[in-house]
């Protein structure tokens, strides 16, 4: 049986009969892959410490006629933080989801390095840092895919927006960037009710993280609270891609009912 190595990061892991597990890989180069771990739920399996999410492995794997399965494997880093934190789990899931959901299954645009650099920070970020590298991942995410809202220039005639004055009237619009204020008073707004004015904190924010190295990020003073940002992108991923990121929608709701109690 044909056999070949292949680093991963897991994305997620789902049972697959009695006794084996289905395990989501991001893959440098070959994006996406679904492959079987054969007999991973039986409990002195070498698998078993293996194939849990988030973790870094480096895998040996067969060839097989509709999946590849996992032969054995390394773990090159574990993230034991990831999974043990609730908190910090849920933002190392939304980086899984959202990285699944933008890849695709023969290339992963870069999202293999993006993500292992994001679950890194996510070890290192406070609490308020945690959105703002979440904020971060989603950005470079949909630059790297052809996706990235217009942050420089007004999406419907052009103008360039760089000085402050325009900066405090400026709309950040989910359907593809931001208007200049004479656009946004003109053009019709959208049904989804997606528009938002931005302050000038924000919007340079924004056009920081776009271009900002991964260890840049902590050390960025937060002129702008992470949430606004996360929000702002949330929407235009929504609208532009189609995606609605269920981790998010959950940990929105959580927060809104523990702020109602």
């Amino acid at each position: 049986m044909a056999s070949y190595r292949m680093k991963a990061i897991i994305l997620k892991v789902s049972d697959l009969g009695e006794k084996d597990r289905l395990v989501t890989l991001l893959t440098p180069g070959r994006g996406k892959m679904n492959v079987v771990a054969r007999g991973a739920r039986k409990p002195h399996s070498r698998l078993m410490g293996v194939v849990l999410p988030f973790q870094y492995v480096d895998l040996l794997l067969w060839r097989g006629r509709s999946l590849d399965g996992i032969s054995q494997g390394e773990v090159l880093e574990s993230f034991p933080l990831l999974r043990e934190d609730l908190q910090r789990m849920s933002w190392a899931s939304l980086g899984c989801e959202f990285s699944e959901r933008l890849t695709r299954d023969d290339d992963d645009h870069g999202f293999f390095q993006l993500l292992l650099a994001y679950q890194r920070l996510l070890l290192k970020a406070s609490g308020p840092q945690l959105p703002l590298c979440a904020s971060w991942l989603m950005l470079q995410g949909l630059i790297r895919t052809g996706y990235g809202p217009q942050l420089d220039q007004c999406m419907h005639c052009g103008r360039a927006l760089n000085d402050a004055s325009d900066s405090r009237n400026i709309v950040f619009d989910a359907a593809g960037g931001v208007l200049c204020p004479d656009c946004a008073q003109r053009s019709p707004v959208h049904p989804s009710g997606s528009r938002q004015t931005v302050s000038p904190a924000v919007l340079g924010c924004l056009r920081f993280l776009r271009h900002a190295a991964a260890a840049s990020v902590l050390r960025m003073k937060l002129a702008a609270d992470g949430r606004v940002l996360l929000h702002l992108l949330e929407h235009f991923v929504q609208w532009n891609l189609d995606v609605r990121l269920r981790t998010l929608d959950f940990m929105n709701s959580t927060r809104l009912a523990e702020e109602e109690g």
